[in-house]
């Protein structure tokens, strides 16, 4: 069970970091995840996730509950979220 806990954070980590990474050299910033007045938009999203391996990652971390939809249907970091995104990158990262 230990086991399987290890892979499912290690796969959060992978799918996280991609999509941060991919986020920055379409030249936007972590923040616009983190503040949850702001996110990123669904024209945003769109050009984040053009290929299919980008769209599935998106898909996990909806599904792992790392990211979610404002109520004005915009892209943030969940509460759980943010503390990942905190221990990838450190103080300032997540406005933690």
């Amino acid at each position: 069970m230990a086991l399987l806990a290890e892979h499912n954070d290690t796969a959060q980590r992978i799918d996280l970091t991609a999509f941060i990474e991919d986020l920055y050299r379409d030249g936007d910033v972590l923040e616009a995840l983190t503040h949850s007045d702001r996110g990123l938009s669904a024209t945003r999203l769109d050009a984040l996730t053009r290929s299919r391996s980008q769209a599935s990652r998106l898909r996990r971390l909806l599904r792992q509950s790392l990211v979610v939809h404002n109520p004005r249907g915009r892209l943030i970091l969940t509460q759980a979220g943010r503390k990942l995104a905190f221990e990838l990158y450190g103080v300032g990262a997540a406005d933690l």
